[in-house]
């Protein structure tokens, strides 16, 4: 609900540094990408602006963000694969946001 009342733009307009600490960050890509059915614009954009913020280099993010990416990852996929073969500017910033995400991981 609190994700309705704010732009993510303004949320993370502050950065660097990200408003919010990186085990808060965390729980919200996990939070966000549990199901993507619902709200899924809102979600996408929460998450394309918060996958930017993760600091890979930051030890707490480092033990938690290969199981928070790979969740991520495969929620994105079962959304993009249940898509189909509709290129709907939804279904392609998902996919983006998978690129993203992909490379990240790696």
């Amino acid at each position: 609900m609190l994700c309705e009342m704010l732009d993510p733009q303004q949320l993370f307009a502050e950065s660097p540094p990200c408003p919010l600490q990186q085990p808060v960050l965390l729980a919200l890509v996990q939070q966000l990408s549990a199901d993507l059915s619902k709200k899924t614009d809102l979600k996408r954009r929460y998450l394309e602006e918060a996958v930017m913020q993760i600091d890979t280099q930051c030890p707490a993010t480092k033990e938690h963000m290969p199981h928070v990416l790979a969740s991520l990852q495969s929620q994105l996929q079962a959304y993009i694969g249940q898509a189909g073969a509709q290129q709907t500017p939804l279904v392609r910033s998902m996919r983006m946001l998978l690129m993203a995400v992909r490379s990240l991981a790696s």
